[in-house]
């Protein structure tokens, strides 16, 4: 995936902080999201999670590189976008 904003500052491993970015800080954000999601949502199957958790998402296009493939909606860099906790909770409909 891409370097989108320049890392997030997290715990690391002997009790320091630094700077992190990538899958390893994406999917601890996305997973709080999914779990904002159902938890507005208990009765959602799966597929209806993630169905909301990629219409909140903010489209990414690729940067300018010739190894990213794909539209802004969905690309190899972003997958489909940046997720937006607030808009996935405020702003879709639910049940």
């Amino acid at each position: 995936g891409g370097d989108f904003g320049g890392g997030v500052y997290s715990t690391m491993p002997g009790g320091r902080y630094g700077n992190m970015n990538g899958t390893s800080m994406a999917s601890p954000h996305v997973t709080g999201v999914v779990a904002l999601l159902a938890s507005a949502n208990p009765n959602d199957t799966p597929a209806e999670l993630r169905a909301k958790l990629g219409a909140q998402s903010t489209d990414l296009p690729c940067p300018s590189d010739a190894r990213c493939v794909g539209s802004a909606a969905v690309n190899s860099f972003f997958g489909e976008g940046q997720v937006d906790a607030l808009k996935a909770v405020t702003v879709l409909p639910f049940r």
